[in-house]
């Protein structure tokens, strides 16, 4: 089992980390005596599948916001300040159910997310962009 470690873009003092069906965010802190100590501040546990790769949104009006990817081919969107403490699943139909392998967020247009998918079939798209505001894709390669 793999384990993700991200940075937060925007607060430097944040991490987050997958392991498995597990996702943990952590602030680090000076202590007392002058070490630094991460704290697991919030966790979200999928139990139904691991997740495979991460991704934190790189526009500063969700600083809180990441995208995740998982064994089954869906991918979430977690907001860390949101009171909402479940994970926001886009389906992609197209991807049937292979590993989401990778995830980048569009500079330019704030709402794009762009996923990968193992192994091309035939059938099923291999990349698939989605509108996350639409929550719909755009583009299926």
């Amino acid at each position: 089992m793999s384990k993700i470690v991200l940075w937060n873009n925007f607060d430097r003092s944040q991490f987050a980390s997958a392991t498995g069906s597990k996702l943990e965010l952590y602030s680090v802190s000076k202590a007392a005596d002058g070490s630094r100590r991460a704290t697991a501040v919030n966790s979200r546990d999928h139990k139904k599948v691991d997740f495979t790769c991460a991704q934190w949104y790189p526009h500063e009006e969700k600083p809180q916001l990441m995208a995740c990817g998982m064994s089954n081919s869906v991918v979430g969107l977690v907001d860390w300040a949101s009171e909402n403490k479940g994970l926001k699943e886009i389906n992609p139909a197209t991807a049937g159910r292979r590993p989401c392998s990778g995830l980048s967020w569009n500079l330019l247009n704030k709402s794009y997310l762009a996923a990968s998918f193992d192994k091309h079939q035939r059938d099923n798209s291999s990349v698939v962009v989605w509108d996350i505001e639409t929550e719909k894709p755009v583009v299926k390669l």
